[in-house]
């Protein structure tokens, strides 16, 4: 008690003109500058040093012997020199530095009390009334983020640091310009509205890794990227977007609810990070632009939304991962050509829901290329429920575009009983394109297709799919001759056929299971069309039936066949010709025999015709055979 009454005196002893220079404001300090923190931090410190060759016992046992202060003038002077360093801004600020970077906006002016908006005029008022206009906290935000401070580069930046924003509507008219090195972080989703009036700004609200000094914008240089957190917006310019990255990389958003802003998010440079957003209302969710690069987009949601992301430039190696998107008017991720000529490169769509259960008329499909070429994207793990039109379309002039869409299922019901369903859904639709098709089911399609190809230079590739209760003519329509489509390993319902018989396509069926679609009757036959392309076929029939009139249930016996078609010119006008070999029968020797009828085209076309590259074959059996069944390989 007795040294700290004497400290006490002995500090109540300091000259007025020291006393005042040690008498800073913390809020004071932060609007030096790192030169002005230098100055204060050599006045402050010497005067300390001064002090302590002056004081008592306790200073002695610290500093030792007055006349002696050699051994700490070193340390003194580094500190000095290192004005930003922890000790230094503990010493100024009496905060501990190690546990404590964060830094509250309503220390700078902030007041947060946008409470109320008029509909009448669009402005926000602290009362109901709207009698009291908000207080615009852009200033005080820019003053917390140091926003005019020159910018030191480096990660020991004295710009590293959390701007905590409490609970509170704050109303944010201008650009808030968020530092490298910076995180602004929100006290939460429910708790932190940041309201900005609806206007034609072409000025984002939010701009990353950017200041204003002495009138000029300018860029960061070096250090961490900035990061946004745990707050809400809603409204922005219906030009310009609400967190608009700049040509800053490596920027985190996380933790958001972006609504009704003309642009969400502008995406960076690269190595963008978003995070748990959502995205509501917006005229476009999020833009990827040019020359943008490892971008990761993940756990977000996206609804209501006229486009979710378009992607607009050469953006490459980009994830979009276990987002929902849901009720979006326009499309949900749209691959729209570049404006700077390269190209899509190494984009990945993963583990997504896609669903229209509002039905927009407007609605061109969940994931859309526009007019882009040479890109190549992987869909994998996604759902396509209740669409309007597509889960995947070409449009435009799109081409050569090498697309990969494995494990997803399109759906076309609804996902519950309260929505709205829709009668217009399909699968696929990709023109010139080089697509792989692999391990997805298509059931309960509406709209007329499940898969469809076409163009002179469109490769597709459909291995181990299923489909099943699908409104169309058949599973792969195929619209354009030159198209190459291979088909194996997939199994049908037995009603769709598997690929319509298009002239000049060329295709290679094999090991399809339940894929000629529903057996037909007529001309007193039941029967089969099996596709044939470049003129050949080579099948193995196999017919299981109960041949005894009657249709006796005690009775039944399966036949294999091999059936093939084959042209012969013989020196005059090329000739088509169908014939079977009968392979094996059982029960053997019983009667009657399994046979079938072969014809081109239709039941009644005959065994032999003109040639023509693309035709039917054509398998029937009498109209009284029961418990009929058809397969062919």
């Amino acid at each position: 008690m007795r040294q700290k009454r004497e400290n006490e005196q002995k500090s109540e002893s300091l000259p007025e003109d020291r006393s005042s220079e040690v008498r800073i404001s913390r809020r004071r300090l932060l609007t030096l500058g790192a030169a002005g923190t230098v100055a204060v931090t050599g006045t402050l410190l010497g005067a300390s040093v001064s002090m302590a060759r002056q004081e008592g016992d306790v200073t002695r046992s610290v500093y030792g012997e007055p006349d002696d202060c050699s051994s700490c003038e070193p340390f003194i002077r580094q500190v000095a020199e290192e004005a930003a360093s922890e000790t230094v801004q503990e010493a100024l600020l009496g905060v501990n530095l190690k546990t404590d970077w964060l830094f509250n906006v309503k220390e700078f002016g902030a007041k947060g009390n946008a409470k109320y908006r008029n509909p009448a005029n669009g402005q926000y008022y602290q009362d109901s009334a709207y009698t009291m206009p908000a207080d615009d906290d852009t200033a005080a935000f820019n003053l917390a983020l140091l926003a005019s401070e020159e910018h030191t580069g480096g990660n020991n930046t004295p710009l590293k640091r959390t701007v905590f924003v409490p609970a509170g509507d704050y109303l944010i008219a201008g650009t808030v310009y968020v530092r490298k090195g910076q995180h602004l972080k929100g006290d939460g989703i429910g708790s932190v509205r940041i309201l900005i009036p609806v206007t034609s700004r072409t000025e984002p609200t939010f701009l990353m890794g950017r200041a204003v000094i002495g009138g000029v914008m300018q860029v960061d240089s070096g250090g961490l990227a900035p990061s946004i957190s745990d707050l809400s917006t809603e409204g922005g310019s219906t030009v310009s977007a609400v967190f608009d990255c700049g040509t800053t990389a490596g920027i985190s958003l996380f933790n958001l609810f972006i609504t009704a802003a003309g642009i969400g998010v502008a995406g960076a440079a690269g190595d963008l990070q978003a995070y748990n957003l959502t995205v509501d209302m917006c005229q476009i969710g999020m833009v990827l632009p040019d020359r943008g690069q490892r971008n990761v987009i993940t756990a977000c949601s996206f609804f209501w939304n006229k486009i979710s992301i378009r992607v607009t430039g050469s953006t490459y190696d980009t994830i979009i991962s276990d987002c929902n998107f849901a009720f979006n008017s326009f499309q949900d991720i749209e691959l729209r050509a570049p404006t700077d000529g390269g190209s899509i490169k190494n984009v990945s769509i993963r583990n997504c829901n896609f669903t229209a259960n509002g039905q927009y008329a407007t609605y061109s499909g969940a994931i859309i290329f526009y007019n882009v070429s040479d890109t190549d994207v992987a869909i994998s793990d996604c759902a396509f429920r209740n669409l309007y039109g597509y889960g995947v379309v070409s449009l435009g002039t799109s081409a050569n575009n090498a697309v990969v869409i494995s494990d997803c299922i399109f759906d076309g019901n609804k996902t519950h009983h309260e929505f709205v369903q829709g009668t217009t859904s399909k699968g696929i639709s990709m023109g010139n394109n080089d697509v792989t098709v692999s391990s997805c089911l298509f059931r309960n399609l509406k709209g007329g297709y499940a898969i469809r190809v076409g163009g002179t230079s469109g490769r597709l590739m459909v291995d181990n799919c299923k489909w099943r209760g699908n409104t169309a003519n058949y599973f792969i329509e195929v619209t354009a001759a030159g198209t190459e489509v291979t088909a194996v390993h997939n199994t049908g319902d037995d009603v769709l056929p598997l690929i319509n018989c298009f002239t000049g396509a060329k295709v290679f069926l094999a090991d399809n299971q339940k894929w000629l679609g529903t057996i037909q009757t007529g001309s007193s036959k039941k029967y089969v069309k099996i596709p044939t392309f470049d003129g050949q076929l080579n099948a193995l029939v196999r017919i299981t039936a109960n041949p005894l009139p009657g249709g006796s249930a005690a009775y039944r016996k399966t036949a294999l066949f091999s059936v093939y078609r084959y042209t012969d010119a013989a020196g005059g006008a090329a000739t088509d010709y169908i014939a079977k070999t009968l392979l094996s029968q059982a029960p053997a020797g019983t009667a009657p025999a399994i046979d079938i009828d072969l014809a081109l085209d239709t039941v009644t076309g005959g065994g032999s015709g003109g040639s023509v590259p693309n035709r039917y074959v054509i398998v029937a059996v009498p109209e009284s055979w029961t418990k009929l069944d058809i397969a062919v390989e």
